[in-house]
């Protein structure tokens, strides 16, 4: 019986992860989402800079004020 508990529970564990990591992707890309749903000129540009540097935080800032603030 515990055998069995350990493995829903390692079941769980993962499921747990595969959300939060498509969760934290998801908030990752948002500025490249926003500048292609918006269908920027920039978007390209946007993913691009958002993809290699985004985890700069400060770079991702810019990503996002620059995919809500560009003309279509």
């Amino acid at each position: 019986m515990d055998s069995i508990i350990s493995v829903i529970d390692s079941i769980m564990d993962s499921m747990m992860s595969f959300w939060v990591f498509l969760i934290a992707l998801y908030i990752y890309l948002l500025p490249s989402a926003i500048a292609a749903q918006r269908q920027s000129c920039m978007t390209g540009a946007i993913f691009f800079l958002n993809l290699i540097f985004g985890w700069t935080i400060v770079i991702w800032i810019v990503c996002f004020i620059w995919a809500c603030t560009t003309d279509r």
